[in-house]
């Protein structure tokens, strides 16, 4: 799934640059403070879908934009700070896959919902607790065609739901994790990412790292430690893999960072050291509410 990268508060997600011999460069931003069409309050997940429409989660206003590839205001639903469905309790992880719909963490409402690609309302599942499918401060989420992640922050953990036709809502489920800094445990992971092979890759903001896994939840490697140096994290927020299996990390300096595979550190945008330029004054003058592309 292709998102894009954004500076939404603390950090979150997204698409990403191509693989790492490509160089960066600024495209476009849209949008600023406000509840109007196109506006943001704290926007706090963005997703592309299959269609290539942007859609962001605006969790000020309770409400999902979607926009065209180049920021063009489409449509948006939700709006309303409430737990009915439809409704939004601050909107935080999205998603689009090509076969069920766009999924929403929504978060204070311990829960996800589905929606179609018009902002049809079509299901839900989750409640606020601790036992397999409730939720704590429910995160990030990515999903493919039969499976969605969840960072379940609140409970230390990540779950994986089977979602099989024709609902595509969950059915079967797997969880691991819990609270600790072993290998496989968590301190309040917030992001999750999917590559090409399946593996899932996990912030894992309270221990600074970003943790992997094959696909089942089976650990594979860690890297990243507390710090402002490359391959260091001030509480791993944002997470996205690229075309080329390269792993792009955005934590809560505001730095951007880029990782092969196996976790080595290959460069960085903002305060670990500007790609170019234009990159380093992008840093620092974009504003936390607007949205934007990088090639």
């Amino acid at each position: 799934m292709r998102r894009l990268i954004t500076l939404a508060a603390f950090a979150g997600a997204l698409v990403v640059p191509p693989p790492a011999s490509a160089a960066i460069h600024y495209l476009t931003q849209w949008g600023q403070n406000g509840s109007g069409d196109g506006q943001f309050r704290n926007p706090q997940g963005i997703a592309v879908g299959p269609d290539g429409f942007v859609y962001v989660a605006d969790a000020g206003n309770q409400r999902i934009e979607k926009f065209t590839r180049d920021g063009v205001f489409v449509l948006k639903w939700g709006g309303t700070f409430g737990t009915n469905p439809g409704q939004f309790r601050n909107p935080r992880g999205i998603d689009v896959n090509a076969v069920g719909g766009v999924y929403v963490a929504d978060r204070d409402n311990a829960r996800i919902q589905r929606f179609d690609t018009s902002g049809n309302f079509l299901s839900q599942f989750g409640s606020s607790g601790s036992t397999p499918g409730q939720f704590f401060v429910p995160g990030d989420l990515a999903t493919t065609s039969d499976r969605l992640y969840v960072a379940d922050t609140g409970n230390h953990r990540i779950q994986r739901f089977s979602l099989l036709p024709p609902n595509y809502d969950p059915s079967t489920y797997t969880q691991w994790g819990g609270m600790g800094s072993a290998n496989g445990t968590f301190s309040s992971p917030n992001d999750v990412a999917i590559d090409a092979a399946g593996n899932l890759y996990v912030t894992d903001a309270g221990n600074h790292r970003v943790q992997k896994f094959d696909p089942d939840g089976n650990f594979l490697i860690s890297f990243g430690s507390n710090g402002s140096g490359p391959g260091q994290f001030v509480n791993a927020a944002g997470i996205e893999v690229d075309p080329g299996g390269n792993v792009w990390v955005v934590d809560n300096s505001n730095a951007v960072q880029e990782f092969t595979s196996d976790g080595t550190f290959v460069r960085g945008l903002g305060p670990v050291g500007a790609l170019a330029p234009e990159s380093s004054r992008i840093h620092g003058t974009w504003p936390l509410t607007r949205t934007g592309t990088f090639t």
